[in-house]
């Protein structure tokens, strides 16, 4: 496990492409020979198998399954949880697009939605009245945060939810000219009845966006997975093998933190426990009764494996599992539970090994991503005995377009080393026409710096001398050090400012929506 030293952009429009995108064509190919190749049984079948059966369920669930050319062609894959996200992490799926025309491959967008949506919450940027500085307020588009996974998340407050673009443009106030918001926020609300579901709108909403914008992506949410048998398939191979998976999981985590320097037990992934004979695996569970998100513990006994979400009973059907035997009976019981309103759901390691392994030729990370898939790559490597297929790493840092103030932060720097030398060296800085007194001043403090005292004594009585010769050398420069001040206030004001018009995490709906579009454009530059 080596680390791969990823940073966000710093300038407006760069892109991050580790490796560089048109490195993506030899990364496809090499995946796909490895992955084609592999046939280690996976309960009872061939690894390759399982991945052309991934692929079968996924297009038929995408309503693709006529779709000839698809199974033939190379898979990439990203994903993202369905939130209103940075427009670096969107860059990822026209990166998508780029690399999809270019190779003939099916590009597929893996909607995450099992996991706990954010704070309901963006910040926008607004110029404060008083002061005309600009700074960050938070707008809220529903009362309170979600404490259930995004496919199960509805709004608490349809009010708040309706009125949230209105408050943004209030609090934008012109500073962007065509946010966005203005279209992307019609097509979130365009059904009103029932219970709002924002997940599944942001994502409908965005995809019609892309669409607009020439990017045709086959986008789907991991939860309609679930139920699948190639899913269950994998699932009931880890539960099979679950000491030895969580042994692995456990020993890679702990070399991942000492790498990386990481104190936190809960960093980056809290450690899988294992008590009274039950192991937790890297699943989540839920139920329609008991719908706050759990660890899923598995226990095996006589040939059969038994489920129980951590803190609670085990769930009603137990599975005829063995670490080297078949699920194909195992299958239908957890498909049952699944219709009686039984989640069993990836965690986020878990959700790129099988999109992976499973699905694709070339997954696209983002930065967090990628982190995280440095500990992925070890435990697949020792789980499955297979050389990881490489992913790619792509973000772009695409700023709101305000106007900012050039090298403010460099100007205030200076200005503050510069205000601190007029302080502690006053005599470096006297102007042309000075008091003779100043002359004399400097060359008694040249002296007492050249003088050396022996004692403590004679050192604090260097240290009063040298201050006072400082002090009434203030005198000579007080108005230069006055100017000095008034220049680092405005700096301050620059740098502050700056500091949010170069803010790379805003909403992509905050953007302009013809500078955001130029920006993804050009991505096919760096392909």
């Amino acid at each position: 496990m080596s680390p791969r030293r990823l940073r966000a952009p710093a300038a407006d429009g760069e892109l991050l492409a580790d490796p560089p995108l048109d490195q993506a064509g030899r990364l496809v190919a090499s995946n796909r020979h490895r992955l084609e190749t592999w046939n280690d049984p996976i309960q009872g079948q061939p690894a390759s198998q399982l991945r052309r059966e991934a692929q079968a369920a996924l297009l038929e669930l995408a309503g693709r399954a006529a779709d000839q050319s698809a199974p033939n062609a190379p898979w990439i894959l990203t994903g993202h949880q369905p939130e209103l996200f940075h427009p670096g992490v969107w860059a990822k799926n026209f990166a998508l697009g780029v690399l999809a025309r270019q190779l003939q491959a099916f590009p597929v967008h893996l909607i995450v939605d099992n996991d706990l949506p954010k704070a309901p919450v963006i910040r926008v940027p607004n110029r404060d009245p008083s002061g005309g500085q600009l700074r960050l307020i938070p707008v809220p588009f529903d009362s309170a945060a979600s404490e259930v996974p995004y496919e199960d998340w509805s709004i608490r407050d349809p009010a708040l939810f309706q009125s949230f673009p209105d408050r943004v443009l209030r609090y934008l106030g012109g500073l962007v000219p065509r946010p966005l918001i203005e279209s992307f926020w019609p097509l979130v609300v365009a059904e009103t009845s029932g219970p709002i579901h924002p997940a599944r709108r942001f994502a409908l909403a965005r995809a019609s966006i892309e669409r607009q914008w020439g990017l045709h992506l086959t986008q789907l949410p991991l939860s309609s997975l679930g139920a699948t048998a190639p899913f269950l398939r994998f699932a009931c191979h880890l539960f099979a093998h679950a000491e030895p998976f969580r042994s692995i999981h456990n020993a890679a985590l702990q070399e991942y933190r000492q790498l990386n320097r990481i104190r936190s037990k809960n960093h980056p992934v809290p450690d899988l426990i294992a008590e009274d004979g039950w192991v937790e695996t890297p699943f989540w569970v839920w139920t329609r009764s008991q719908p706050r998100r759990r660890p899923l513990l598995v226990r095996s006994r006589n040939g059969r494996v038994e489920l129980r979400p951590a803190g609670l009973p085990p769930l009603a059907a137990d599975l005829p599992l063995q670490p080297l035997g078949n699920a194909d009976q195992a299958i239908p019981i957890l498909q049952m539970l699944a219709s009686q309103g039984v989640r069993i759901r990836t965690r986020a390691l878990t959700t790129t090994l099988f999109a992976r392994l499973f699905l694709g030729d070339l997954f696209l990370h983002g930065i967090g991503g990628a982190k995280y898939d440095e500990l992925g790559d070890t435990i697949i490597t020792r789980f499955f005995r297979i050389t990881p297929p490489a992913y790619l790493v792509v973000s772009q840092t695409i700023w709101l377009g305000l106007p900012d103030y050039a090298d403010a932060e460099s100007n205030l720097r200076h200005a503050r080393t510069l205000a601190r030398d007029l302080i502690y060296n006053p005599d470096r800085h006297l102007p042309p026409h000075h008091d003779p007194e100043f002359d004399v001043l400097r060359e008694r403090k040249i002296q007492w710096i050249k003088t050396v005292g022996s004692t403590h004594r004679d050192r604090v009585e260097r240290w009063r001398r040298l201050r006072e010769c400082n002090q009434r050398l203030a005198a000579a420069v007080s108005q230069s050090l006055t100017q000095q001040y008034d220049r680092i206030a405005q700096l301050s004001f620059e740098e502050a400012w700056n500091r949010v018009a170069h803010t790379r995490d805003l909403a992509f709906v905050l953007h302009d929506s013809d500078r955001l579009r130029a920006a993804f454009a050009r991505l096919g530059q760096w392909s």
